[in-house]
């Protein structure tokens, strides 16, 4: 058996029944519970579920809160530091002919901004 309970149950159309419990449209027993209008917008899959009240709806409410607060780290503006490191490496760079030159050097100055900026990560 699948650890996330797979196959599911297969419906035509959505079904909510006098207990409240209720299913989504799925055409696919091994599928998840995916939206298609996400799917296009943000190209990922993403687990949609209904919350309308009760502890689930409290503890993700407090999860969203903390994670959209939380504390900005060391390491959140990485991406941006390698992504100017990359465009000063393609204008330093772009009459070497020498490939494996050329992708040496990328690498240094990668390393180099994250070692200036003290950035830490664990791999």
């Amino acid at each position: 058996m699948c650890k996330r309970r797979a196959p599911f149950p297969v419906s035509a159309k959505d079904w909510i029944d006098i207990e409240g419990k209720w299913g989504p449209r799925r055409l696919h027993p091994f599928l998840n519970n995916w939206n298609p209008t996400t799917l296009l917008c943000t190209r990922s899959n993403n687990d949609v579920k209904l919350i309308t009240n009760g502890g689930e709806t409290k503890e993700y409410g407090w999860y969203i809160t903390s994670y959209t607060a939380k504390k900005q780290h060391n390491t959140s503006n990485a991406s941006a530091l390698l992504a100017k490191a990359i465009a000063f490496h393609q204008k330093q760079e772009r009459y070497t002919a020498d490939i494996d030159l050329l992708n040496k050097r990328l690498i240094q100055r990668c390393a180099n901004t994250i070692k200036q900026k003290r950035f830490t990560f664990h791999l």
